[in-house]
């Protein structure tokens, strides 16, 4: 598959048994570097043949430089560059015949919880539904200082310390995601700060992603059906975020959003008992109970 600045992606797709047409989902990635093909560890693996089996088309598109995947290494692109790749594919699962075209389904995980309704927001052919799993939806900025407060109680820090820290962070923040500072702008005046930049893309991509107002996207998906989910051992996320969203999904267009929780379900999908055990690396493997919800939610708006 091409993108707009004509490098090739490769593309995988997981076909159910049987004849077609059949309803697709197109998988929007969270953030980081990997290939789907070729790393067994991830739970995406598990979620993807799961739901084939089920009976629905899977669509994943490979990131910038990634597997087969041309383009930009994938640690230096920026955020419009991943969109372009999402772009293309959609438009791909749009010509395939294999794929009823009034039942496309985009399924974002963590920032493919953003990409899912950029794509739903701007496209002339409107979207079946919209399934956003451990994402965020407010601004980047709020969210990152919502985050940072939320696992800096993690540390043995003082109270006192906590609030110096955090009051640090804010300023860190707001100079690389609202003024646009670069890293190297900003450890000028706090040298010790170099941690917040270890970053899984180009800082570039971050600072994109924070010029997008979710809520105000989730309200131009036109009439697509939302399902938002969230893990109460996901300490990256907030669940009352994903409530924000399908309530102001539900005033504007009332019953087309829903949310479930899973209380033992950490970010990458996993079961952990809390996000202690989470933080610990003492997740367990894919969550059993996430694909049969989706398939329920699916059916039901079907009906």
């Amino acid at each position: 598959m091409e993108t707009d600045d004509g490098t090739l992606r490769r593309t995988i797709i997981r076909k159910p048994h049987g004849d077609g047409p059949f309803p697709a989902i197109v998988m929007l990635g969270g953030i980081g570097c990997y290939s789907l093909d070729s790393n067994e560890g991830l739970a995406y693996i598990d979620m993807l043949n799961e739901l084939a089996s089920a009976g629905y088309l899977m669509y994943w598109v490979e990131k910038s430089g990634m597997g087969d995947s041309q383009g930009t290494p994938c640690m230096e692109i920026n955020f419009d560059t991943e969109l372009s790749g999402y772009r293309a594919g959609l438009a791909q699962v749009r010509t395939m015949p294999d794929v009823d075209q009034n039942r496309i389904i985009l399924l974002g995980h963590s920032m493919g919880g953003l990409a899912g309704p950029i794509l739903a927001s701007e496209t002339e052919e409107p979207v079946h539904a919209i399934i956003a799993m451990a994402t965020f939806g407010v601004p980047w900025f709020e969210y990152l200082i919502a985050n940072s407060r939320r696992q800096v109680h993690f540390s043995d820090l003082s109270l006192s310390e906590i609030e110096n820290r955090m009051s640090e962070t804010i300023k860190v923040h707001y100079m690389y995601t609202i003024e646009k500072k670069s890293p190297e702008e900003i450890l000028k005046i706090f040298p010790d700060r170099g941690g917040s930049f270890n970053l899984p893309h180009h800082y570039t991509y971050f600072q994109q992603v924070a010029d997008y107002k979710p809520l105000d996207l989730w309200s131009r998906t036109g009439g697509a059906q939302a399902l938002l989910i969230a893990g109460g051992a996901d300490y990256v996320i907030s669940i009352e975020e994903h409530k924000y969203v399908v309530d102001n999904l539900n005033n504007l267009r009332p019953g087309s959003a829903k949310f479930i929780l899973f209380e033992d379900m950490d970010h990458g999908l996993r079961f952990a008992r809390n996000q202690q055990a989470a933080r610990a690396g003492e997740s367990g493997a894919f969550h059993s109970e996430v694909v049969p919800a989706i398939i329920d939610w699916l059916k039901g708006i079907d009906d």
